[in-house]
């Protein structure tokens, strides 16, 4: 719904480990440095080695202005222990600029109920300044809801499947694209942190050449949930898989990008974002 008490960070398991998916723009997590990728050792100095996801979750999120510690652990470094201010975490997931030799940006940092629209406010805006080609950014977004991934999906994928939803009986449930062509030279950027509904967009984008992937490999979330509410909270059940147009499951596996750029710590810019630029300048003739 675009709101929630806690400290803005989406988390997952990896190899049995409590593992930041990404942090959210903005937030006490991103703040205080938390990356995608870093592993939660401890929450409030309890081990989360056999902790449920769930639980690690509703251990972490709490009232705004309380607080919560963190044993932190990124790549090979030391343990840190970190301690978080929980805050209202409004999550605007759409922004985006105008960059030289009119080569539009939009960053969606994740897909929640109002993404789709926002997007298409932004693309408008940014075709209305003289786009000539495109860079979407799609790093460090967790995912979402798929409905929103498709509507974003849409503006780049011509006619023709997005995605298939597909259950354990077999139904299958395509969502597909209406546009009639591509409009603008697109580079997509991704990375470890772009799972789901992010992976919905990559993966379609990827498959119907309408764009070039750029980064490092996708998270691989390939799996679809419904939220049933209850009296007491919700379970969150999965109820299909989903499938990209070339019928591809990307679970467990993620998506390879067409250009692999890693990130480099020490360079003065962001060297995945440069290579995009480089790249619609040169299908832009430039």
């Amino acid at each position: 719904e675009g709101s929630f008490g806690g400290v803005g960070m989406v988390l997952g398991v990896k190899d049995k480990t409590l593992t930041v998916v990404s942090p959210i723009e903005g937030t006490p997590s991103d703040k205080a440095g938390i990356k995608s990728g870093d592993q939660i050792l401890q929450i409030d100095g309890k081990d989360t080695k056999d902790m449920a996801l769930d639980e690690a979750v509703n251990k972490i999120r709490g009232p705004e202005g309380t607080t919560v510690s963190l044993a932190v652990r990124h790549e090979s470094e030391p343990t840190k222990e970190i301690t978080l201010t929980r805050s209202n975490i409004q999550i605007k997931t759409v922004a985006g600029k105008m960059l030289p030799d009119k080569i539009g940006y939009i960053r969606i940092s994740m897909f929640n109920d109002n993404t789709g629209n926002d997007f298409a406010q932004k693309y408008k805006e940014l075709e209305a300044e003289g786009m000539k080609s495109i860079i979407l950014d799609l790093r460090d977004n967790p995912g979402g809801l798929l409905e929103e991934s498709v509507k974003v999906a849409s503006k780049f994928v011509p006619k023709g499947p997005v995605v298939s939803v597909v259950t354990r009986d077999g139904h299958r449930e395509t969502h597909s694209s209406a546009l009639e062509a591509i409009k603008y030279p697109v580079a997509v950027l991704v990375n470890g942190g772009s799972a789901s509904a992010s992976e919905i967009v990559s993966g379609a984008i990827q498959d119907t050449a309408s764009g070039t992937l750029i980064g490092t490999k996708t998270y691989g979330k390939g799996s679809v949930q419904t939220v049933l509410r209850l009296d007491s909270g919700a379970i969150k059940l999965t109820i299909a898989k989903y499938l990209t147009p070339n019928d591809r499951s990307i679970n467990g596996i993620g998506i390879e990008p067409d250009i692999k750029v890693e990130m480099d710590k020490d360079a003065k810019s962001d060297v995945q974002l440069d290579k995009a630029i480089e790249f619609v300048k040169e299908k832009m003739g430039k």
